[in-house]
This record gives structure tokens, sequence and C-alpha cells, in this order.
């Protein structure tokens, strides 16, 4: 049988190669607030503002009802302000705290209830180094990203009767968009952060998304697998 998977902020980044990895191998649909950035048979793409607390409800159940097998999540969208606390303005803190830790408990509680009544589920939360590295600018990001885990770790408890599994993946640093705005060409302000010393690549990404997400495991549960040695 064949997982259909709902993937977060799938227009760009570890979201966009998830769902371009998966695709196949489950039938993927897509949430982002921009539109498709793929095009593939076993992808459908779904527009909303993961900040929208009420339009992602919605959308969730408008999904839902056509697809009410989603047996995998992955709460993948994030956003990222790195500013001191003293000069942070309230826009930034409330887009952190909604779409890096409000969609995920939102997407997570709808989905899975049907998890729970269909008795199958797998989900990720993908998480970051931040919360073990303390770098200055990052404290309203890393608390969303702390919680996002503790909140994995407690669902995964509630849930594991009902052979449901719910782990986090805290990537430590990788090339993209958001990286070039914190680091502008100088990769070492980040890579000093890591214990291995580089940045990951998307395949490692992929690769312990894909073993975290499998149904040939039943006893991996309220995990977070830190990537890069943090």
């Amino acid at each position: 049988m064949r997982n259909t998977c709902l993937i977060t902020g799938t227009s760009r980044g570890i979201g966009r190669e998830l769902a371009a990895a998966f695709a196949g191998e489950y039938y993927v649909i897509g949430l982002s607030r921009s539109p498709a950035s793929i095009t593939l048979p076993d992808y459908e793409h779904h527009v909303v503002d993961l900040s929208d607390e009420d339009a992602l409800k919605e959308k969730l159940q408008k999904i839902l009802d056509q697809h009410p097998d989603i047996s995998v999540l992955v709460n993948n969208a994030a956003t990222l302000h790195s500013l001191p606390l003293a000069v942070m303005d309230e826009a930034h803190i409330d887009a952190m705290v909604k779409v890096n830790l409000l969609s995920p408990i939102y997407c997570t509680r709808s989905v899975i209830r049907r998890m729970i009544h269909n008795k199958r589920g797998r989900i990720l939360n993908v998480s970051s180094m931040a919360p073990q590295r303390l770098v200055p600018g990052d404290s309203v990001y890393a608390a969303t990203k702390a919680a996002l885990e503790t909140f994995a770790r407690i669902v995964n408890a509630e849930v594991a009767s009902a052979n449901i599994r719910v782990n986090c993946l805290a990537i430590s640093a990788y090339e993209s968009g958001m990286l070039e705005k914190i680091v502008a060409g100088d990769v070492k302000k980040v890579t000093q952060h890591i214990p291995h010393g580089k940045l990951t690549t998307i395949d490692e990404i992929i690769a312990a998304a894909r073993y975290l997400l499998s149904f040939d495991h039943h006893d991996i549960g309220g995990q977070t697998i830190r990537l890069g040695g943090v």
C-alpha cells in the first residue's frame, strides 16, 4: 500500500527537495504560501498562508476530505528572523511563532485524528541546531524549535498505542537562501558552530527523513536526530 504524505513548505528549500524525492514513493501533497515550483505526476500543491490559522484549518479540512488516508506528515515550513530580542519587532516574533510552532501543531492535530482512526502514521518535525548552539539573535527561532521537539515527544507518547510515531530531524545547516541571508558569503559564520565543521547536504537530510518516516521500524519515537554532530 502506497502512503499519502503531507509536507509543509514545499515551494522551496528542504520541503521542495523532500517532495521531489518522495513523490512516487508516496503520493505527496504540498502546502506552501507560494505556488508550486515542481511538477510531478504524484504531487499536488496547495497554496495557503501557514501563519493564517483560519485559512490553514480550512485548507487542511479540504485536503483531509479528499485524502482521508494520509499516513505521513512532515512539518517542514519555517521562517527565521535573526535579530537580538531587544530590537526585534512584534511582527517577526509573531511570524516565527505562528509558522514554526503553531502551524505544525494545527497540522498535526488535524492529521493525527485520521491516523488514530486508521491506526497508522509517521510524523516528522524538521527542527534545527539553534536550541543547542545558543547563537545570539536566534532566541525566538530557537525557542520555537525547542518547543517543537518537546511537542513531538509528548504527542508521540499520546499516540504510540495507535501505531503512530512522532520524531524530529534537527538540521545543522545546508546551502540555501536562508543560509545565505545569515552568512552573506562567509560560511564559516555557521560552520564554526557545527562540530563536524561542515554543511550537511540535501542527500543526508533526505536519507535521515526517509529513515524516520519508515514503517519498517516500530520502536523509534519521541526522538530528535541531530545532523552535524550538534
